[in-house]
């Protein structure tokens, strides 16, 4: 769950690596989250039409509250396979660019620094926990 709350934590951070674990997991917790208010919308009736493929409210509320930080994260995790944050444009293109996009977000992270940062899986790439801290 830390990951998810790093993500949101910083929503507009664009520059800087993401591993693939955080990437995964934020959007694993989204899908979940989506998934409990899509349940709560019906029980409650905040459908905002009749279609059964239409979101509720709590839905669409959060879809857009986690935009920001879903291309940011995405970004990131672009730069941590060494690729620009540019190459998110690929969505545009059916199919193709989708599944070029998911496997290139599916890969490991370049080890090392490069030119978006340092490794995240390394001790310098690594934000420290608060027990850390201490």
């Amino acid at each position: 769950m830390h990951e998810f709350t790093d993500v949101v934590r910083h929503y507009a951070t664009f520059t800087g690596r993401a591993r693939r674990r955080t990437f995964w997991m934020f959007i694993l917790t989204g899908i979940l989250l989506a998934a409990g208010l899509a349940l709560i919308d019906e029980a409650l009736g905040l459908r905002v039409s009749t279609r059964p493929d239409d979101d509720g409210l709590l839905v669409s509320l959060l879809t857009l509250a986690l935009l920001l930080p879903t291309i940011a994260v995405t970004v990131r995790r672009l730069h941590d396979t060494g690729r620009s944050g540019s190459n998110l444009w690929l969505l545009l293109i059916p199919l193709f660019g989708w599944l070029t996009l998911l496997a290139w977000l599916s890969e490991d992270g370049q080890p090392g620094s490069n030119k978006w940062g340092a490794d995240p899986m390394s001790a310098a790439g690594r934000v420290p926990t608060p027990a850390q801290n201490n």
